[in-house]
């Protein structure tokens, strides 16, 4: 990839958006700094407003939950993006195998449990009948 060069125009308008749009260094702070080492200088899209219960949750409220759950997963998924939508498009992928597996250990464990009731059933049945 090659660098990505911007004019003072840019720049400033990019730091201006970031400030004119509240994002509070103590959440973005490095966020915003690897980002920006990356070529992202304007701050991913969305408003304060936004709510991760969105019907589809912005760019900037997908980062906010990633900056506050996963910070090293965020942390990773810029390094290796070029454009917030790739970062938001690798947390949203992240999620869903995250989601995916929580799934596949729910339906073992339910699974386990039900065997287990089978067995102590059967085992019921078992003595039932010896005691008769």
């Amino acid at each position: 990839m090659g660098v990505r060069t911007y004019s003072r125009a840019e720049w400033t308008a990019a730091q201006a958006a970031w400030h004119d749009g509240g994002y509070r260094d103590d959440l973005w702070g490095l966020v915003r700094l690897h980002a920006a080492r990356r070529g992202m200088i304007w701050p991913p899209a969305g408003t304060l407003e936004d709510s991760i219960d969105d019907e589809s949750p912005s760019q900037r409220i997908i980062v906010v939950r990633a900056i506050r759950d996963t910070p090293e997963l965020l942390r990773h998924t810029i390094a290796a993006s070029s454009s917030w939508s790739q970062v938001v498009d690798a947390l949203i992928g992240a999620s869903n195998d995250r989601r995916a597996e929580a799934e596949r250990r729910d339906a073992l464990e339910a699974e386990r449990r039900s065997a287990t009731d089978i067995g102590r059933v059967e085992a019921t049945a078992i003595l039932r009948r010896v005691q008769s």
